[in-house]
């Protein structure tokens, strides 16, 4: 199989996997707010939010990166709304 071939199988699996839009598009939503350890702002990381699959909620998980304490989704990347998960992924500093 070429390497084009292979690319084309999984584009397709993706698409018809998030349905690719049309009218049964998921609705999503724009969220931000703040993130904080020990009452100090968490300088950098990203949240993870996904949808809670067991409550019937369905569609793709979203990742938002937190800088200075903040998260905002970036449109076109804004999460999904009903019940979900939220993990914190937070990033090793260089130093102390």
């Amino acid at each position: 199989m070429t390497y084009h071939a292979r690319i084309a199988i999984v584009l397709a699996l993706a698409c018809a996997s998030v349905g690719c839009g049309g009218p049964a598009r998921l609705a999503r939503y724009e969220i931000s707010g703040t993130v904080t350890h020990d009452g100090k702002p968490v300088p950098s990381g990203s949240l993870r939010f996904t949808p809670d699959f067991d409550k019937g909620n369905r569609g793709p998980a979203t990742t938002i990166m937190i800088t200075d304490g903040t998260y905002r989704s970036v449109d076109g990347w804004n999460t999904r709304g009903g019940h979900g998960q939220v993990k914190n992924l937070p990033r090793r500093g260089s130093g102390s």
